[in-house]
């Protein structure tokens, strides 16, 4: 956000520089307090504008605008409109990577796959986009393949957060809780911004999925739904978390105040609030998608309750 601000000061006839400030916000509003998200908005508009003034084809520009709108239950037409504007510029991975991450979003991973692969080709230097790839991977059927993968991004990133955390979900999704064990007692691999209490919770986590811990599971739900009264990004994470316990009851609790701003759970929702669902869609819930409150909330979100591959 920075660097593209310095550029527009520094050339503001730049419209690749305003383009690229348009979708710095549009990326921020992933972030963005529930209570900001719609002036974060307005500023993601207000620079793609500014490139569209200068560069009325400015692809870019273009793609934020359509980005900037809420995409939650409009899935289909930001694809399709994503997909005219690369058509026109083919080449441009931000958009190519949102209609990619717009399938999963919907549980297609057949047409999601394909499109992240290719962008990996493309830009082998992209952090962002190993992540994706190796949770797609796995999400899949093809744990060698993500583990590869990992193993791989680990060597440039060795101590990212995300690509930690989803080497333990390989572990712990397969039931390899040994494995697992010892890969949070290696502190060669832990991340630089890793939570003083998360190792100790892991270790619950599993100790609980096995079967080692019964009488704590009730502890560690409680502990994972107090992270919804301290960070507003935490919904998705505690969603995963309640579907893996099988806390079926809370898990769609949570999801009616993170979608609908209702119930307990409930968040004060504004037009440009993210609501995600990609998430949904990972083996974490895979337990409850039998279950009849989880197909009606997947129904009224408007998604379907399983993946497609």
């Amino acid at each position: 956000m920075r660097l593209y601000r310095a550029a527009v000061e520094e050339s503001p006839r730049f419209a690749d520089a305003w383009s690229g400030l348009a979708l710095a916000h549009v990326r921020s509003l992933y972030r963005a307090p529930d209570e900001r998200s719609d002036a974060v908005a307005a500023e993601a508009r207000e620079a793609a504008g500014r490139a569209i003034a200068i560069d009325a084809n400015n692809a870019r520009a273009q793609a934020a605008l359509v980005m900037v709108e809420p995409e939650f239950q409009h899935w289909d037409a930001r694809i399709a409109a994503l997909e005219e504007i690369s058509a026109r510029t083919p080449g441009t991975w931000e958009i190519t990577l949102s209609i990619g991450l717009l399938h999963q979003a919907t549980g297609d991973f057949r047409q999601a796959l394909p499109v992240f692969e290719k962008l990996l080709l493309d830009e082998p230097a992209n952090l962002r986009l190993h992540r994706i790839l190796a949770r797609t991977y796995f999400r899949t059927g093809r744990p060698a393949q993500a583990g590869r993968l990992l193993d791989i991004a680990r060597k440039h990133w060795p101590r990212d957060y995300g690509l930690w955390n989803a080497g333990l979900d390989f572990l712990m999704l397969q039931g390899r809780y040994d494995e697992a064990r010892r890969y949070l007692a290696d502190d060669s691999l832990y991340p630089f911004n890793v939570a003083s209490d998360a190792l100790p919770k892991r270790h619950l986590l599993l100790d609980v999925l096995e079967g080692r811990e019964p009488g704590q599971r009730d502890r560690l739900i409680r502990s994972f739904l107090g992270h919804l009264a301290l960070k507003q990004d935490a919904y998705p994470g505690v969603i995963r978390m309640m579907g893996l316990l099988g806390a079926k009851t809370r898990m769609v609790e949570v999801m009616r105040g993170y979608y609908f701003g209702e119930g307990r759970y409930a968040r004060s929702l504004s037009r440009h609030s993210p609501r995600l669902t990609g998430f949904l869609y990972q083996p974490h819930v895979d337990g409850q998608r039998s279950e009849p409150q989880f197909g009606a909330m997947m129904a009224r979100i408007g998604i379907p309750p399983r993946p497609r591959f």
